[in-house]
Order: structure tokens, then sequence, then C-alpha cells
């Protein structure tokens, strides 16, 4: 396996944890800093756009008023694989601000999707890189699916066990440890597929928790968010959805869940004292790599 980093990845994690030791002090001394948050997420961003990585779409929900069946496109703000919002519940309205950013979207595990088009920049074979990030926060015990094409195989999916769970094109099923999801709390959920090498990893608030390796077909289409093959659908909120063309590195991985949890603790979705050990687990995570 490469070990070898990056001169941009080095200085990111540097930064990273620097930042980090000073959210810790000042969360610590329970004193809040709006300032410094704000600060230090636009420089994650801004590095996140220097190092060019293959992102290919990205569904904030933030540029929404309104989320309610067949009024309003679910943006893309990255690319133009807007979404269409089907549910059978008329006029309710699925647009949530209880949420890591501004908004997300509720589903209610009953019909509730997200149809992005069969575009084909959405579509990955089996020797092409992709990941998947999300934040979710599931409230129910099954089948939770986050993503799929809604007709066949391949799809991709949170389990009633807490496993993440790959069903391949080829129809071969693939399913981590038990207990990474769990109910009624905001996760970063990252999962990374080096086509290649056939690796998949999984990644749980910017640590990484679980991989297998040889996948047979891992092919993968994301054009569709709450729904799969079965029927099966996601209960709960669903936020800052991002597919890349590409097997990011995990020090992207953790920039991206510190700026959600940064956005999480700015607007009290989170205590004081969960922001600090999350940022304590964090920092720790990142000293490993």
């Amino acid at each position: 396996m490469n070990k070898s980093f990056t001169l941009i990845e080095i200085l990111v994690v540097i930064v990273v944890i620097g930042v980090l030791s000073a959210f810790i002090l000042v969360g610590m001394s329970s004193i809040t800093s709006s300032a410094n948050i704000a600060k230090g997420k636009a420089f994650l961003n801004s590095m996140d756009n220097s190092m060019l990585l293959g992102r290919v779409s990205q569904w904030k929900f933030d540029e929404l008023s309104t989320a309610i069946h067949g009024t309003t496109p679910i943006i893309d703000s990255w690319n133009n694989n807007n979404g269409t919002l089907t549910t059978n519940d008329g006029s309710t309205e699925k647009l949530r601000i209880d949420c890591p950013s501004s908004r997300c979207i509720y589903f209610d595990g009953i019909d509730d999707f997200i149809f992005f088009g069969n575009n084909n920049n959405l579509s990955f074979n089996d020797q092409t890189d992709w990941t998947a990030s999300y934040w979710i926060y599931p409230t129910k015990e099954t089948w939770n699916v986050l993503s799929s094409n809604n007709t066949a195989y391949p799809y991709l999916m949170t389990h009633t066990n807490g496993s993440v769970c790959l069903r391949s094109s080829g129809g071969n099923y693939y399913s981590s440890n038990y207990g990474l999801i769990v109910l009624n709390k905001w996760q970063h959920l990252v999962v990374s597929c080096t086509g290649s090498s056939r690796i998949l990893k999984i990644y749980i608030n910017g640590e990484y928790k679980w991989s297998i390796g040889g996948l047979d077909n891992s092919q993968m289409r994301f054009n569709y968010l709450g729904i799969e093959n079965g029927g099966s659908r996601f209960r709960g909120s669903i936020d800052d959805v991002r597919v890349y063309n590409q097997a990011i590195p995990t020090s992207e991985i953790q920039q991206n869940y510190f700026v959600g949890l940064n956005d999480l603790y700015k607007n009290n979705r989170i205590t004081l004292d969960e922001f600090n050990q999350r940022l304590v687990d964090l920092k720790t995570n990142l000293s490993k790599n």
C-alpha cells in the first residue's frame, strides 16, 4: 500500500491539527467564537478547491426555499445534475433547518426519494474510483437507503444493525462491521472505492472504520437518493451529499467532517460537550495519519 503523501495533503493535515487545537482550547474554556469558526471553515474550503479533487456533484440543499413534490429542483451546486423530489404526501414540506448546514432534506421512509437523472457522470464502472460523502441522521431501524439506481443492482445503504452495505452490479453483497451507524444522531459517512484494486473503504466522522478488497463488478451509480431496487426507503435527514470520481484522501475526508462539525456546533445542533469530544476524537485520528 502506498503511504506517500503530496505536499498539499501534508500541509492540510498540519493546518487542520493546528486549527483543531485552537478550537479545543476555545471549547474547553466555554468561550464560543463564531468568527474563528468562520475563518477555519473558509480556509478549509479554500484548501478543498485548491486540491482540485474530482468532485462530480454536490447537493447542499442550502439554496432551496422549499422542498415539495414536483415544485422546485434539488440543486446541484457543483455541476448540473439537479434532482427531482418525489413523494406521495402532496404538499408536505421536506425541507428542514435542524441540519449541519442551513438546510437539509427529510425522508419519511415511506415514499420519499430524489431522482438525479440518468447522467453518465454519476455512473462508475468497475475500474473507476469513486467516493460518496453524506451527512445523515437516520431515525428508523430498517434498511436505510442512501443511494442507488432504483431498478437493479448496484446500491449503497445502511442496515438495521448499523452496518454499511454495498450490493454490486454482479449481485454480490458486501457488509461492514455492525454498529458503525447509530440512530438519532448526525454522522458524517464516507464510502470510497478504488476501482483498479477493487477496495472499498468506509469512514465515519472522519475516522477510517472498515475496508474490504476484491469487489466483484464494483460498478456504482448515484442516480437516486433515498430508495433502492427492493423498495426500501431511508427515514431521517440527509445533508451535503457529495460524489467524487476519485477515491479521495483521508485528509480531505477529515477536512469535510471538520467543516460540518463546526456548522453543527454553530447552529446549536450539538452541545458544547459533544463538540469538544468530537474535536478530541478527530484530532486523535489526524495524529494517526
